[in-house]
């Protein structure tokens, strides 16, 4: 429910745009009634953590002065996919929460319902006061556990990274796997999840550490040379992607596996 005038609908792509920002000044609302996204999001998941992490943003109007301020409004997006908000700290997808609707009205629609939702009014506005008593008393929002999947999809789509992590890792103090042996994983579970561009090593790394603060670098001396590490992290299994060239075919399993794997391992 909100109060007249109180409300806005626009589009994810309108945010993007150079007045994209003016019609949320002062609303406490904000609708997105068919939430799409084609090319690329960063901007604007860019304005979304902004506007939800109460930052002071300077707005462009038309034929305006520009307008200074915090956006109070609270976001509500409707789709029928999961969009991709690209970001691979996993900020973004921490601020939503998720509600999933199982049961679609199409071609059984009741063409009556308003009138319906007119009788009951009364009734609906005491059950949204008893809920706004506990979410006040709360503090916060509830991730209602019949969503955890959608919720779940979103943070994966937004930092694949992050899926990464969870599906072949183990985060904590004392652990650590070489660099080359963690990205040739993630290379391989790229491959296996339909993505076709892992990056480079580099960038892996870079966004390793976006997702997961906690992980490092160092360096070992083995045999005369220095190899670099992860620290804070380590491998749940090993499947063989640094041997994936053709010159490492009849290679034993454990050739490029590091001692501390299997340590951990057992």
């Amino acid at each position: 429910m909100s109060e007249k005038g109180g409300h806005v609908g626009l589009t994810l792509a309108s945010l993007s745009r150079n007045f994209g920002l003016a019609p949320l000044i002062n609303k406490k609302l904000v609708v997105v009634p068919d939430a799409r996204l084609s090319g690329k999001s960063h901007e604007i998941v860019e304005r979304l953590l902004a506007i939800s992490g109460g930052d002071d943003l300077t707005i462009d109007r038309k034929y305006k002065p520009a307008w200074t301020g915090r956006l109070p409004g609270r976001f509500v997006f409707l789709t029928n996919e999961v969009p991709e908000l690209a970001d691979t700290s996993g900020a973004i997808a921490s601020r939503f929460i998720t509600l999933q609707f199982n049961e679609s009205f199409i071609g059984r629609e009741d063409l009556a319902l308003y009138d319906k939702l007119q009788k009951e009014m009364p009734a609906i506005l005491n059950w949204a006061i008893v809920g706004w008593k506990r979410l006040k008393k709360r503090g916060f929002f509830v991730q209602p556990k019949g969503a955890t999947a959608s919720a779940g999809l979103l943070e994966a789509l937004a930092s694949p990274i992050k899926a990464f992590l969870k599906d072949c890792c183990t985060l904590g103090a004392g652990l650590e796997v070489r660099t080359k042996a963690l990205f040739a994983e993630w290379c391989l579970w790229c491959s296996e999840n339909g993505r076709e561009r892992p990056g480079n090593e580099a960038a892996f790394g870079r966004d390793l550490r976006a997702a997961q603060p906690g992980i490092q670098t160092t360096q070992h001396r083995s045999d005369g040379t220095r190899e670099r590490y992860y620290t804070g992290v380590c491998l749940n299994s090993w499947r063989g992607a640094s041997r994936a060239g053709p010159d490492d075919a009849a290679a034993p399993i454990d050739q490029d596996v590091p001692e501390e794997f299997w340590r951990h391992w057992d």
